[in-house]
């Protein structure tokens, strides 16, 4: 009899991590948690692997800031041990939580992109276009060989940007935008990014999503008065940090009231027929 490893596939390998994760947030023993967490791990880290073998592309290995070519002068608000880790595929998921059904009309804004496993992520869904914005030489030019040599096999969006720049300079899109940080730079580089955001949303009012993973300096967003929160998970229940919070601006909670009504009329329309 053969016997089929447990997590041989990457979605049985996301089921049991999912049910990991759940466990986690829901308990506070700590004993569990010592049990489970390694685990997740090493599960998280084989659906990473997976992700890129499927996508055509390498983004798991993590890159140290004396190993790269920066020209900013924002260079020492980086990581000074790891500027790039990327983001967990496991942990994506959570931008369904906080971003509208109807996405085609919105850029999707990857800021502090790395080597592109989220652009190539957000490529599964149905944006307009999507820019990653990223001010390391040698991760810009590998998130470009991903994006250009790549592809997912569920991509939905194939107008994909990379732009070799620091955020801070980066030209805000006058379209709706979803913005992604996964921690990119310290509150200093933030609160200047997010000024640009603001600047850009009063100049032309338009709906905004903000997906923010290890939001340590949350606050850059809460102190606005333009953005308010749609879904946020903490790292656990003993926990006070929080793993990703969701924002979204007041017009934009306006447009998806709007869209999901309308698209609940086609949907009873159909049902009709």
């Amino acid at each position: 009899m053969t016997v089929t490893p447990i997590a041989t596939t990457a979605s049985t390998m996301q089921t049991v991590a999912s049910w990991a994760v759940s466990a986690l947030h829901r308990s506070s023993d700590v004993v569990l948690h010592r049990i489970l967490r390694p685990a997740y791990f090493r599960i998280e880290h084989r659906v990473d692997v997976r992700f890129d073998e499927r996508a055509r592309i390498e983004t798991v290995r993590r890159a140290h800031l004396g190993e790269l070519t920066i020209e900013s002068g924002n260079t020492e608000f980086g990581d000074d041990e790891e500027i790039y880790v990327a983001v967990p595929v496991l942990a994506l998921g959570a931008m369904d939580r906080v971003l509208p059904r109807e996405l085609r009309d919105f850029v999707f804004v990857d800021l502090g992109s790395g080597k592109g496993r989220v652009l190539v992520y957000a490529s599964t869904r149905p944006f307009r276009r999507i820019v990653g914005v990223e001010f390391a030489g040698e991760l810009h030019e590998i998130a470009a060989a991903n994006v250009d040599t790549g592809r997912h096999p569920r991509r939905r969006c194939a107008d994909i940007d990379v732009v070799h720049r620091d955020a801070v300079a980066f030209d805000i899109p006058d379209e709706p935008c979803v913005f992604f940080l996964f921690n990119p730079f310290e509150r200093y580089v933030l609160d200047q990014v997010v000024d640009n955001i603001r600047a850009s949303h009063e100049r032309n009012p338009r709906p905004m999503y903000v997906v923010y993973h290890n939001p340590v300096d949350a606050a850059a967003f809460d102190e606005t008065g333009l953005f308010e929160e749609v879904w946020s998970r903490k790292r656990s229940r003993r926990s006070e940090c929080y793993e990703v919070i969701g924002y979204r601006t007041r017009d934009a909670a306006v447009a998806a009231d709007r869209d999901d009504a309308m698209l609940q009329v086609d949907d009873d329309l159909r049902g009709g027929r």
